[in-house]
């Protein structure tokens, strides 16, 4: 098992306050300029944290549907059409549907802590077999691992949450810590290379999934 947490690829962002220049590859476009990648985590974190306080039923609505399903894509569009309000300083920008899950979802898991407990681990939590995961895909097998390493260390999952932030030095340090318990949740001689950003926001709709099963199970005759 190999897991190699890798630097992500910047993406293009436009700030408000762009100079009046010419971006490279943007000829005859005025006032665009790239963002670094610690924008883009940074205008990430803000975006989910506006949208999942004010666009709460948009939110839940994304996260409760499968990955790219038409259910998901419909709620994507409504939470990032063309108002730009939760955007903060920026103009544009742009996300993934997987990205932006992860933002939202580490907002709500933080808006509910104080009505909801955090779930109990589950320590006989296993990997996929090698073989299942393999039919996955790589962005399967992450999903995978999170789901068994939510459940196993909500507890590390929690503090990653709360003492990092998004695509900070920090949270690659702490994720990096977590080299041992990452193993058990992977399948033995598999190999997958994820950023540490996008490992934590696999990471926050995991926990943020069970604390929702937690709260379900509260309000249930």
């Amino acid at each position: 098992m190999i897991v190699k947490l890798l630097a992500a690829t910047a993406l293009l962002i436009l700030p408000a306050s762009a100079p009046s220049q010419l971006a490279s590859g943007y000829s005859g476009q005025a006032g665009v300029t790239y963002g670094t990648e610690d924008d883009y985590w940074w205008a990430l974190q803000q975006l989910g944290s506006c949208l999942a306080m004010a666009k709460r039923r948009d939110s839940t609505s994304l996260l409760s549907a499968p990955v790219h399903s038409r259910d998901a894509t419909a709620a994507f569009k409504r939470l990032v059409g063309k108002e730009t309000s939760c955007l903060r300083w920026f103009t544009a920008m742009r996300v993934a549907e997987v990205d932006l899950r992860g933002s939202i979802a580490e907002a709500l898991y933080e808006a509910q802590l104080t009505s909801v407990p955090s779930p109990a681990p589950v320590p006989e939590q296993a990997a996929l077999p090698l073989g299942e995961a393999r039919k996955m895909g790589s962005y399967g097998i992450i999903r995978s691992f999170a789901s068994c390493f939510a459940a196993a260390y909500p507890d590390k999952v929690h503090g990653l949450l709360a003492t990092t932030k998004l695509g900070s030095r920090k949270e690659k340090e702490m994720l990096g810590g977590f080299s041992e318990e990452i193993g058990s949740c992977l399948p033995r001689n598999i190999q997958f290379d994820v950023p540490p950003a996008q490992l934590r926001l696999a990471l926050a709709e995991a926990i943020y999934e069970r604390s929702r099963g937690a709260l379900s199970a509260q309000v249930s005759p």
